[in-house]
């Protein structure tokens, strides 16, 4: 017995010893990233979009117009970009994107470099971003925040959803429990079989989304479905259901972190194609539905589009409103885009058209901001312009 206790106790010193010379090996030699790069190769036949697009994501989940994951370079600034679907314009290489198309145009404005990159998962609301940037914004050396987020707010909770703040803000934006956070934080073994792991399951997305007109397949589908579903003229919400609750705390926590990390910030009111008038291509192109019941996944209709931009129109009066209080630029994109197929492929999603526009918006803005000359707000487009 004593003998097998020497024998389990020399084995498991030994699994000990080499555990750590791993870790030390991979620390020195080979250190590892919190999070694999990851790169898949898109190829639709989309109208409005690129035919190819190299969708890549960096080691901290960005996609980038010359920025070094290493660090920003002295006297350069550093722009980030956090939004939705309209921000993570998977159909569009970084350089057409909107945000790739302002960071062109502000790096051939001012005399100092300029670094860009863009947050999103593609269906954020305001609040759980700000989670992420209460994360990472610090860490990321921002000289210039931009939030674009919209729709998602207003569709994406449910009539019987009741904001808890205090609830809400303490979830992690992701589910890892804390022993996985601090061996991501510190164990570059760790990070090795998990980054291994991200890999594998990267080739796999890339030969399903690589597919020739997949993402348009999917789109078409998603269509389908969208048009299968019962239509609501607008969903009626008491004060404390009403989503407008989170959507301003977002603000509010964005705001929070722009001072806490001495970060510009300027706040967008996401386009969105809804509008009262569409032509026949316009409502085709719609997908978003609204959740009308508890159930998020299931309890879904087809809103009128007159709605959703009332809804939209007046997430962003106030969202205005308090960022006026606060002294923070607020500029609403909606209704600034002409709502037709030209510039939107569906309800927020851009086409190269769409982003180009958007930009034209956004520079005077960016440039303000960041060099500190007079903030000039773009005009208003002419009345009558919002439809088709």
């Amino acid at each position: 017995m004593a003998f097998l206790k020497r024998s389990i106790l020399v084995l498991a010193l030994i699994g000990v010893g080499a555990v750590v010379a791993a870790e030390l090996i991979l620390r020195f030699f080979y250190p590892q990233p919190t999070q694999a790069a990851v790169t898949v190769v898109l190829r639709n036949d989309f109208t409005g979009a690129d035919p190819k697009v190299e969708y890549a994501l960096n080691e901290q989940s960005l996609r980038v117009v010359n920025w070094d994951v290493g660090g920003k370079e002295p006297g350069a600034r550093r722009i980030l970009f956090v939004g939705g679907t309209s921000t993570d314009a998977i159909l569009h290489n970084a350089e057409d994107t909107w945000w790739g198309q302002v960071w062109a145009r502000i790096q051939e404005m001012t005399p100092f470099e300029v670094e860009a990159a863009a947050y999103s998962t593609g269906g954020d609301m305001i609040l759980e971003s700000a989670r992420w940037c209460d994360e990472y914004l610090e860490k990321l050396d921002v000289d210039l925040l931009v939030v674009n987020f919209g729709l998602g707010d207003v569709l994406n909770r449910g009539t019987m959803y009741r904001y808890d703040p205090d609830r809400f803000y303490k979830i992690r934006l992701d589910s890892r429990s804390a022993w996985k956070q601090t061996m991501t934080e510190w164990s570059h073994l760790y990070r090795f079989f998990r980054n291994h792991r991200n890999r594998s399951r990267s080739a796999q997305r890339q030969r399903v989304l690589g597919r020739e007109n997949y993402l348009a397949e999917v789109f078409e589908r998603r269509q389908r479905e969208y048009g299968a579903l019962p239509r609501v003229d607008g969903i009626s919400r008491a004060v404390q259901n009403d989503p407008l609750l989170e959507y301003l705390d977002g603000i509010d926590k964005m705001i929070e972190l722009a001072r806490r990390t001495g970060t510009q910030l300027l706040v967008l009111g996401e386009p969105v194609l809804n509008h009262a008038l569409l032509g026949p291509d316009e409502v085709r192109s719609l997908r978003a539905p609204v959740v009308t019941g508890p159930m998020v996944t299931s309890d879904l209709a087809r809103p009128d589009p007159a709605w959703i931009d009332g809804e939209v129109d007046r997430f962003y009066e106030s969202g205005k409103a308090r960022c006026t209080e606060e002294e923070v630029m607020f500029y609403s994109l909606n209704g600034r885009i002409v709502k037709s197929g030209r510039y939107f492929m569906d309800d927020t999603m851009l086409t190269l058209a769409g982003g180009s526009a958007v930009a034209d918006k956004v520079v005077p803005l960016v440039n303000a901001l960041l060099t500190g000359a007079p903030a000039i707000e773009p005009a208003p487009m002419p009345e009558g312009v919002g439809s088709p």
